[in-house]
């Protein structure tokens, strides 16, 4: 009972170490028509600095009764300092429309601090339909 606890405080512990380096960010209020390559074009100068990215389009609202749908994206960075430097140069960045709409950009961190794990497992069954001998017609 005594080595359950012990693992599962040993287990926290490092969990909370991992979470108080807090290295993503979230660029939300972007343009809802700002397609993803202007974006990183954009941030081109820390995208070398950057370990894992995504970006989610918005909206455009048909109806002028509905608001539009920001875009937004989702940046994590190697290290603290490029990231600060990061929230210095591109929090209100200023991006205008073909409307002249004006959009200014907010650099917040992530609520949510974990990435995605990249998919190691490839399906073994993928493409077997054609191989197979033994159909039943």
């Amino acid at each position: 009972m005594n080595k359950q606890l012990k693992k599962s405080n040993t287990r926290k512990q490092i969990n909370q170490k991992k979470l108080k380096t807090r290295t993503k960010v979230i660029v939300r209020r972007l343009p809802p028509n700002l397609p993803e390559d202007i974006f990183y074009d954009s941030i081109s100068e820390w995208l070398d600095n950057i370990t894992w990215k995504s970006y989610f389009p918005g909206k455009l609202s048909k109806s002028k009764a509905k608001e539009n749908v920001f875009s937004r994206a989702y940046l994590n960075f190697k290290n603290i300092e490029t990231l600060v430097e990061f929230f210095k140069e591109f929090d209100g960045h200023l991006y205008i429309d073909s409307k002249g709409n004006e959009y200014n950009a907010l650099v917040e961190f992530s609520l949510y601090q974990m990435i995605p794990k990249k998919r190691k497992n490839v399906d073994s069954k993928q493409n077997t339909i054609e191989k197979g001998n033994n159909r039943i017609i």
